[in-house]
């Protein structure tokens, strides 16, 4: 389960060259994005019919975490660039706000405010830039990537104790 974020991103950075020869205008990323977004589940639902029939695995997780399935959650950011550079980002922010909206918080809601969030720092530099934000930015960030490192080995250890617990009923 670990390593599927950075099978994600190695695939994304070999099609990268790709999609920037192709993608290169703001309504370009649109279209790929609202594209990507459509067929996912539909793709999702292919992979996890062949896991299926292939391997005998019912367990959803995989298929939604390849990179095929994840490719999505980059046009996020490559949209965001490009609607800075285009000076369109009122429209991309009004998108992402009605699909949140519409979508009562349930579609993708994590990458759109992740990607808010993204945008409210390139443009509010001095809060970002403000010295007792940089600290706090600069330990969630080692606290987080050191999280990641190791987040395997304490799931296991939580499941291990969990597992022992006398009102799990598995002791």
């Amino acid at each position: 389960y670990a390593l599927w974020t950075m099978s994600c991103f190695a695939v994304f950075y070999v099609l990268a060259f790709i999609l920037f020869k192709c993608v290169r205008k703001y309504w370009q990323s649109l279209l790929l994005l609202v594209i990507l977004t459509l067929v996912r589940e539909p793709m999702v639902a292919g992979i996890q019919e062949i896991l299926d029939q292939t391997l005998n695995y019912t367990d959803t997780y995989f298929a939604y975490h390849t990179p095929a399935a994840m490719l999505y959650c980059f046009t996020f950011g490559t949209t965001l660039y490009y609607a800075v550079k285009e000076k369109k980002e009122f429209s991309y922010l009004l998108v992402m706000s009605g699909i949140l909206i519409f979508g009562q918080f349930t579609w993708y809601r994590f990458e759109i405010i992740f990607t808010i969030l993204l945008y409210l720092a390139l443009k509010a530099p001095a809060l970002v830039e403000n010295e007792k934000m940089g600290k706090f930015i600069g330990f969630f960030s080692e606290g987080s990537f050191s999280f990641y490192l190791c987040h395997m080995m304490l799931f296991s250890v939580l499941e291990y104790i969990t597992k022992r617990l006398p009102f799990t009923g598995t002791a």
